[in-house]
């Protein structure tokens, strides 16, 4: 009978879907209808936080580390045709007009990935907008926006908030990707 829970417990624990962490219900099951997988990322030890209330964008799932430095917002478009029939860079720049400062000093740099950088999270298309948020939005000084889409309709947009100026969201930020 040991050899049996001690068989359960090592399937459970090498099995990839089984053994991420699932963090809400509501978030599970879309990234389920999405096709998307998500892994943690363990050196940022992030939790759940409530999400913020936000007329230009409602959030699936809202992650924080515990010095509150990084904080990351999910959104998933599951086969929602009409969201999906827009281009990425409209989607990032409507947001980006919501949430970024709107000074003069500050810059916002639109940047359509690469098909190197694409690969990593299995996206057919994908853009990605650095900025200042305003301050209604975060306390936090920088932000990235990057939205990925598969051809076969499905999208995420991920908006990270970060202190950290050396902090670089696609290289250091890679928890989610589409499955095949």
């Amino acid at each position: 009978m040991k050899v049996f829970w001690y068989c359960v417990v090592l399937w459970i624990s090498i099995d990839p879907v089984l053994g991420q962490i699932k963090y809400t219900a509501s978030f599970t099951r879309s990234l389920e209808k999405a096709g998307i997988s998500y892994i943690a990322p363990l050196e940022q030890w992030l939790h759940v936080a409530a999400p913020p209330d936000h007329e230009y964008m409602q959030y699936d799932l809202v992650l924080q580390n515990d010095r509150n430095d990084f904080e990351v917002r999910y959104r998933i478009h599951p086969n929602r045709r009409s969201e999906l029939s827009i281009p990425p860079s409209v989607t990032v720049s409507r947001l980006i007009a919501s949430i970024a400062s709107n000074d003069e000093a500050n810059e916002i740099r639109v940047v359509i990935l690469s098909e190197e950088i694409l690969k990593v999270f299995n996206a057919d298309r994908g853009v990605i907008a650095y900025f200042t948020p305003k301050d209604e939005f975060t306390e936090k000084p920088y932000g990235a926006v990057f939205s990925l889409y598969a051809e076969d309709r499905r999208a995420i947009d991920v908006v990270l908030l970060y202190t950290n100026p050396e902090f670089d969201p696609l290289t250091a930020y890679r928890s989610i990707y589409f499955r095949e």
